[in-house]
């Protein structure tokens, strides 16, 4: 405990101050683990300072309240209870299109009703489901153009514009928000995002692709699990140049708390890389 606590001066994570008058700290509690080599010999023991969180999510009059510590919610509450008028719904079920199921196995969190709703509301309800969020023999791009040889009329590779662009718009406003429980989707989101202000035909089909994908995994989400290793991982991967329009290429990553994901984002890159190396 001694070697953690002075580990964490020397590198200037905290710096002792007094107590402010008429606060209290915060408690914790110290874990210790015993780590171990491939060969199962100990490698050496560690502590770990386990301390109070609290978070709050205020959405207009909805609050959730999130901590690892019973006491700290109940005199959270109170306090609120104390100035305003409460309803206390308990565990949280359902939140904003969240819906949130607890066992001794972990914590499962998806948004089956809110696909169910927005199926129905873009008439897929009934479609048929797709294996895959994107098609990948469909190079999607901007405004690429061809011309014919022959000096006809010029093609549009990606259709015409579409014209009412509004459906485009409210059909991905509406899909963006399913990135917080789908990290599957978050590449085929971001490369169909950026076609919003001039949406074509073959921009719109990718849409509808998306939603039958939505069609096959309709109760898909992520799981937490209740005693998984606080071990992090993580796994990064990049598509070279692969835009079209201005050949950045896009990076991908996803971190992992044991089996657990916590993290995830799909974007692309600020300059243009020349080379692989």
């Amino acid at each position: 405990m001694g070697d953690e606590i002075g580990s964490q001066e020397r590198t200037f994570t905290w710096s002792v101050s007094p107590l402010p008058p008429g606060k209290v700290p915060i408690g914790c509690k110290w874990i210790f683990k015993v780590k171990y080599n491939p060969d199962g010999t100990v490698e050496r023991f560690k502590a770990r300072a386990n301390g109070r969180y609290l978070a709050v999510l205020v959405y207009v009059d909805d609050i959730l309240v999130a901590s690892n510590n019973d006491g700290a919610v109940k005199e959270f509450i109170d306090e609120l209870e104390s100035h305003f008028k409460l309803r206390n719904l308990g565990e949280a079920k359902y939140f904003l299109g969240l819906e949130i199921a607890r066992s001794k196995q972990g914590i499962y969190v998806c948004q089956r009703k809110y696909v169910l709703e927005l199926l129905d509301d873009a008439g897929f309800l009934g479609c048929k489901p797709s294996s895959i969020p994107l098609d990948p023999t469909i190079k999607l791009s901007s405004e690429t153009i061809r011309k014919p040889s022959d000096g006809s009329k010029v093609i549009h590779e990606m259709g015409e514009l579409l014209e009412n662009p509004k459906v485009n718009r409210k059909l991905m406003g509406r899909l963006m928000y399913l990135a917080i429980t789908r990290p599957d989707m978050a590449y085929a989101l971001t490369k169909l995002c950026k076609y919003s202000s001039k949406p074509r035909d073959s921009h719109l089909a990718a849409v509808h692709k998306l939603l039958r994908y939505l069609k096959g995994i309709i109760g898909q989400g992520v799981f937490y699990e209740a005693n998984g290793q606080l071990t992090l991982r993580g796994h990064a991967d990049a598509g070279w140049g692969s835009c079209r329009d201005t050949r950045k290429s896009i990076t991908g990553y996803a971190m992992f708390i044991g089996d657990s994901l916590v993290s995830w984002r799909s974007k692309k890159q600020h300059i243009i890389s020349r080379s692989t190396a």
